[in-house]
């Protein structure tokens, strides 16, 4: 083995439904992988350790992480060939730090579980839903790690339509809540009240799983709009309403009034989401928003789930 390319997708974050940081409890966060965008990451056995392309500093910083903690003999020349925009909400770093740490342990001969690489490189520990995009893909429900030393696990994992269409709403002149300001958001919010939490749970396990299962785009956007609603209010006093961007939030309440189901803001923000049928409804949607908007700040993309994880070619 000489040459490595992975390429990882991006992740929708779809919510909470525990947030106390109690390990009895079975469920915590929901998400789903999507095809694009993705990182993608190219490495091959050198003489000495370099870094090409985006997020030099963040790859090196990786790298000696792993090196430090695995003793990699085998020098690499990595090269990122694409990124996923940073802080948009859809787990840039989760997938870049993935990307360049499996390359590095697999050129060296090296075995170690995702969900620990994962922890390692500091990720995966608020939430499982990026660690399980790159490990599975799907549509993703998580749980407390039963180790210390590993990223939060999958308590579920089922297959999303492909059928089914998602409309990404992004807002290209702003940035979600990350680092310290993020850190602190968690630390004064707390968690959910008692009865936030059997809501959420109830909602998740009697409406949003059942639906996915029996293909009910209806039943399943409901659900997801009810749990996107109630965690946008309870982070709202950090991102100034219950989702993070007005233009975003207009464009959701004019998919919403045109009769969509399945909307709300991946994690932070301020990138917005509109689950559709099909592409036909996905483009109709995307046009009409386009024709009554003069404002170019915001732009919409059609992508699919993607119900694989993170695509590895070895040479």
């Amino acid at each position: 083995m000489q040459k490595i390319t992975i390429t990882a997708p991006a992740r929708l974050h779809l919510g909470f439904v525990e947030l106390n940081g109690n390990a009895a409890s079975e469920f915590g966060a929901l998400g789903v992988a999507i095809e694009r965008p993705a990182v993608t990451v190219k490495a091959e056995k050198a003489s000495e350790w370099t870094v090409s392309g985006p997020m030099q500093g963040k790859v090196r910083r990786y790298v000696d992480k792993l090196i430090a903690e695995f003793d990699l003999e085998q020098p690499l020349h990595i090269d990122v060939i694409r990124t996923i925009p940073a802080h948009i909400g859809l787990g840039s770093g989760t997938q870049l730090a993935l990307a360049v740490g499996t390359a590095c342990i697999r050129l060296n001969d090296t075995c170690i579980a995702t969900s620990r690489l994962s922890h390692l490189l500091r990720r995966g520990g608020r939430s499982g839903i990026g660690t399980a995009a790159f490990t599975h893909g799907g549509f993703l429900v998580d749980r407390e790690a039963s180790t210390k030393d590993e990223a939060r696990i999958i308590a579920r994992r089922l297959e999303f339509p492909e059928s089914w269409c998602i409309l990404l709403v992004i807002d290209t002149g702003n940035q979600g809540a990350h680092g310290d300001f993020e850190s602190d958001a968690f630390r004064k919010l707390g968690g959910f009240s008692e009865s936030l939490a059997d809501k959420l749970q109830r909602t998740l396990l009697e409406q949003v799983l059942p639906a996915l299962e029996c293909r009910d785009l209806v039943g399943f956007g409901a659900g997801i709009t009810t749990i996107q609603n109630d965690v946008g209010d309870f982070f709202s006093p950090f991102q100034g309403g219950r989702f993070l961007s007005s233009e975003v939030t207009e464009v959701l309440e004019e998919a919403e009034k045109s009769g969509a189901t399945g909307v709300g803001q991946s994690s932070w923000g301020p990138t917005g989401f509109v689950i559709l049928e099909n592409e036909k409804s996905a483009v109709e949607l995307r046009n009409r928003v386009l024709e009554s908007r003069s404002d170019r700040s915001i732009r919409l993309e059609i992508c699919k789930a993607r119900n694989e994880g993170a695509q590895i070619q070895i040479e």
